[in-house]
């Protein structure tokens, strides 16, 4: 490849990044993906066919052959002739003079090398120079200077051994076909000869640009070969009689049909054109239909590209699901054939779009899908029906989902036995046979276990592609045996401890406002995982009874404490948390101040220097109500755990207006700014706090006096190991 062809394919690389970073272009190409996609999957169907039969449909007559004929089969006739070429070698002619040319190119390289030493009036580069303007060979320039300054010996042994190694590859002969597969062999002898590496280097280098193949394909004879042994192949030949039955009426029509009814000449071509533009037309109109909903309702969605590629996605997974269920034959008997389409498993879109996507979009999709299953299957309402109601009541199962079991649940009790009443109701009105009704009620069940089981099975796959956070994904990270949560306690098991009250405290809350309470009892649990990087800076982990932060300033205390955002992030990103934790974990201190660093640093400082916003978390503030939800109970799990350690909290009373101080000051200092909570959520949120601490803060018997003893030296044993803090948890604990 030339300069300017490199050139114009780098210009061209170029100029398609730059239209693919464009959004509308983008969004374009993908969009054309998908509609082609579903096109082809869609258009498939309803390919030409003969006298108005086709593969799987039932023929309305008996067809007999016209006249006797004998036909090949011309398929499995290829496919033995196939078989047959393949069997043959490739013809070679050897080319003689190969051998002689390879030789003298190698001898007249280090006689280059020889003759260009021998001219001790130059320096090496001169001499490396003279060398490289007769030169023929690819050789790098250090390798050419380090011939020049090699001894005779070393020459004259690399010389040997580089004729030697191709007179053995031109001996075995070397195929044009295998020319690549020579160089290799070669490459991996020079690496057997223990050479050094600059020499292997060489060697290696100079043969692969000198050998050539001697064995050159003998394109006329191999060709002739080849027509020779596919000839000898006979063909493959069927026979069809006159007045023979090729199908009788009720009968499936099978691929072997209809190869009888072209052969015979019953065949008819139809036009396709005005069926595969009215597919378009239909398809264009579903397209239409699902972007109107999405730019009016959920626009969030309709802007979301990785979003959109996902519901995309399922849609062209159902429709080939479709597809394949349809041409399935369970049974030679037609009748029985038919029904296979209730067990098409339309419902686990319906279910895989409610967890992922959004509950009202996946009953748009479900009544779109059901439409085309009702086309695919010759226009069958009842099949569509069926389908319908099944793939709504998925949506209703799954309003509430919590665990993966709930899909389960789904598809043997909503879907199973929607579809079976609706297909029992569809038997009756139509009169069907109860033998045939006890085969659709049977594909009914089949077809709730098959929507649970796909939905299952593709529900973490499309979580890890696209990077979505569905409520099984949240359970399954909140789980103890979690690899974080497991790190969290074991390098810092007062963090992991003081999470769990945190969760706790942000579900019932969430529960309490109908936030959502998963995304909080997982933000919760992590929220603090960046103090795995350094445990022993936050009183909950100083088990020895030291405080490090008394040996350092208040400053960098301070960058300490705050840095444990940060490194909470980082690690939540390596541990591919979702990104909903994520976002709890970077703004579950807001912009508070460090305060207890802050009054400190105040304390120290004659010169009056020290500024209020270099104590302060960096940010962002809650940009939800989960967020700012985690923010509320992780101050307020600290604080009062501080003021229960200093005996400071004596009953439900004084906790209460204590819990609603630190909800309140959250609020007066903006830290709630934007988030969406409201005074009534507030208000609720620390009845919630209230409910959950009074199981921690609550009344104990009088024990025996031997006991209190006991109980009193556990309680100044436990005193002593912590180090002394302020209450509230912006003093740089938290």
């Amino acid at each position: 490849m030339n300069w300017q062809e490199q050139l114009r394919n780098l210009l061209l690389r170029g100029y398609v990044r730059k239209l693919w970073e464009q959004k509308e272009v983008r969004r374009a190409l993908l969009a054309g993906f998908f509609f082609l996609a579903y096109f082809v999957v869609l258009s498939v169907n309803f390919l030409p066919d003969n006298i108005n039969l086709k593969v799987g449909q039932v023929a309305p007559k008996n067809i007999f052959s016209p006249s006797s004929v004998v036909y090949v089969d011309e398929k499995a006739t290829e496919a033995r002739r196939q078989a047959a070429a393949a069997t043959i070698v490739p013809v070679y002619d050897q080319n003689v003079t190969v051998a002689s040319k390879l030789e003298e190119e190698v001898t007249g390289f280090f006689d280059q090398i020889r003759q260009a030493r021998q001219q001790t009036q130059l320096n090496l580069t001169d001499k490396r120079l003279l060398v490289e303007k007769t030169l023929t060979i690819q050789v790098q320039d250090q390798e050419i200077e380090m011939l020049l300054t090699a001894d005779d010996r070393t020459i004259d042994s690399l010389e040997q051994q580089a004729l030697q190694l191709l007179r053995q590859a031109m001996t075995q002969g070397v195929p044009e076909d295998k020319l690549e597969t020579e160089k290799e062999r070669l490459r991996r002898q020079i690496g057997d000869l223990g050479l050094k590496k600059p020499y292997r280097d060489l060697l290696v280098r100079l043969t692969a640009n000198i050998l050539r193949p001697n064995l050159i394909i003998n394109q006329e004879e191999t060709k002739r070969r080849i027509n020779e042994a596919r000839q000898a192949v006979p063909p493959v030949t069927k026979s069809v009689l006159q007045n023979e039955l090729i199908i009788s009426k009720g009968e499936r029509v099978t691929q072997e049909t209809l190869e009888k009814l072209q052969a015979v000449g019953l065949m008819r071509p139809k036009s396709t054109w005005p069926v595969l533009l009215g597919i378009a037309l239909m398809l264009a109109l579903n397209f239409a239909l699902t972007l109107a909903y999405l730019i009016y309702f959920r626009p969030d969605l309709y802007h979301n590209e990785k979003q959109l590629s996902l519901l995309a996605l399922i849609g062209l997974i159902s429709l080939l699901i479709i597809r394949g269920f349809l041409a399935l034959n369970f049974s030679d008997r037609p009748e029985i054939n038919v029904l296979s389409a209730y067990m098409v498993p339309v419902a686990a879109a319906s279910m895989l779009i409610t967890v992922l996507l959004d509950s009202q979009l996946a009953l748009l999709i479900t009544l779109l899908l059901n439409w085309w299953l009702g086309v695919l299957s010759g226009f069958q309402l009842r099949f569509a029906l069926v389908g319908l109601v099944s793939g709504i009541f998925a949506i209703y199962g799954l309003r509430r989902v919590t665990q993966r079991s709930d899909l389960v649940k789904t598809g043997l009790m909503h879907v199973a036995l929607s579809a079976v009443a609706m297909i029992i109701s569809v038997c009756l009105v139509t009169d069907v046979s109860p033998t045939l009704t006890g085969v659709a009620i049977a594909y009914g069940v089949v077809n709730g276990v098959l929507s649970a089981v796909l939905a299952g099975g593709f529900l973490p796959l499309l979580e890890s592609a696209f990077d979505l956070t569905s409520p099984m994904r949240l359970l399954e990270i909140t789980n103890p045996n979690a690899p974080l949560l497991k790190e969290l306690l074991m390098e810092a098991p007062g963090t992991y401890h003081h999470a769990i009250i945190v969760g706790n405290l942000a579900e019932a809350a969430a529960d309490a406002i109908g936030a959502d309470s998963l995304v909080c009892r997982a933000g919760a649990y992590y929220h603090d995982v960046g103090k795995i990087q350094r445990p022993g800076f936050f009183i909950e982990n100083q088990m020895s009874g030291t405080n490090p932060h008394e040996r350092i300033a208040p400053s960098l205390s301070t960058l300490i404490i705050t840095s444990h955002v940060k490194d909470g992030v980082e690690l939540g990103r390596k541990y591919r948390l979702p990104q909903a934790v994520l976002d709890i974990i970077a703004q579950h201190h807001g912009t508070c101040l460090v305060s207890y660093f802050y009054h400190r640093a105040k304390e120290a400082d004659r010169l009056e220097t020290v500024q209020e916003e270099d104590y302060r978390y960096p940010g962002p503030k809650p940009q939800t109500r989960e967020a700012a939800i985690v923010m509320l109970a992780d101050s307020v799990e600290a604080a009062v755990r501080a003021k229960m350690q200093a005996g400071q909290l004596a009953g439900l009373g004084p906790l209460e207006g204590f819990v609603r101080k630190i909800i309140k000051e959250k609020l007066t200092d903006g830290q709630l700014d934007e988030s969406d909570l409201t005074l009534r959520d507030l208000e609720k949120i620390a009845q919630a706090f209230m409910k959950v601490l009074k199981g921690i803060v609550h009344a104990r018997i009088e024990y025996p006096e031997e006991l209190k003893g006991l109980e009193r030296g556990s309680a100044n044993a436990d005193s002593d190991r912590e180090s002394p803090e302020p209450a509230g948890n912006n003093s740089g604990n938290a």
